[in-house]
């Protein structure tokens, strides 16, 4: 599968105006401009973003099967819960599968093993909290993660491919060392590449 090239952005969306700002982009005189939906947990809407999506694409007779939506994973988001954490975002978004999972970041930051933060605390032997500098919001990440982690991960993303709920993975945020990082250990492992690379602008 191939993402269309404009998207409806869902970053800084507050959960009271999803209704009205998605009917506007969705539900608009046909045809709309858009043709997909970013998501992800870390936004905190999208409970609200799947049942104003659902509702627009009813009111504009467009099938969901012709819109791309996709989520991501957060930082913090371990191995074994990858797919919990999906299925999460899938209830959340009111959809049987997402068109593509991203990893929303390559690990604790955007360097290969360090994250781009002001301060570091060890809370205990489980998790470390980092005061990102662009954000006043504290986040967790795996005290324990290590760039193979990164790989692993998305390993276990790709598995939910066949379990049908995601159509492909990709990923965000990567440096280019990184994406020839994961693309040699794919073509090794003979992984599925990503199909969306997304970078903050």
């Amino acid at each position: 599968p191939h993402p269309p090239r404009l998207l409806f952005g869902t970053y800084k969306l507050p959960p009271q105006a999803c209704a009205s700002s998605i009917k506007a982009a969705f539900a608009s005189p046909s045809p709309s401009p858009y043709l997909g939906i970013d998501c992800a947990p870390i936004y905190s809407n999208e409970s609200a973003v799947g049942p104003a999506l659902k509702a627009a694409l009813a009111s504009a007779g467009t099938p969901r099967s012709s819109i791309w939506i996709q989520t991501k994973l957060w930082r913090s988001t371990r191995v074994t819960k990858v797919h919990a954490s999906l299925r999460k975002s899938l209830r959340d978004l009111k959809v049987d599968y997402v068109d593509c999972l991203l990893m929303h970041w390559p690990g604790p930051g955007r360097q290969l093993a360090f994250a781009p933060v002001t301060q570091t605390n060890v809370v205990d032997s489980v998790v470390v909290k980092t005061r990102n500098k662009n954000s006043e919001k504290v986040v967790s990440v795996p005290a324990d993660w290590t760039s193979a982690t990164r790989l692993e991960l998305y390993a276990k993303m790709c598995s939910a491919i066949s379990l049908g709920l995601t159509r492909s993975v990709g990923v965000c945020n990567f440096s280019l060392r990184q994406l020839e990082e994961l693309v040699d250990w794919c073509k090794k492992n003979k992984l599925p590449l990503p199909v969306v690379v997304q970078n903050e602008f």
